[in-house]
């Protein structure tokens, strides 16, 4: 059977959905964090990898390329 809107059942189900999307939405930031600090260790890991090809580079050939 349907509840009435005011109804306790009615407002547990939305104190629940509105639980469940602050947790949702807390997660999503946690988440958010990680991948940007993933995404920045992984440009410094490309610029020291060109830096150190570069170096390489330079040395076998005498210029850079």
């Amino acid at each position: 059977p349907a509840t009435a809107a005011g109804s306790p059942a009615a407002g547990d189900a939305l104190d629940l959905l509105a639980d469940l999307f602050g947790r949702a939405d807390e997660r999503a930031g946690e988440l958010a964090k990680i991948a940007d600090e993933r995404g920045i260790a992984g440009q410094q890991c490309e610029r020291d990898y060109d830096s150190l090809t570069s170096e390489v580079n330079h040395s076998r050939t005498g210029s850079d390329q």
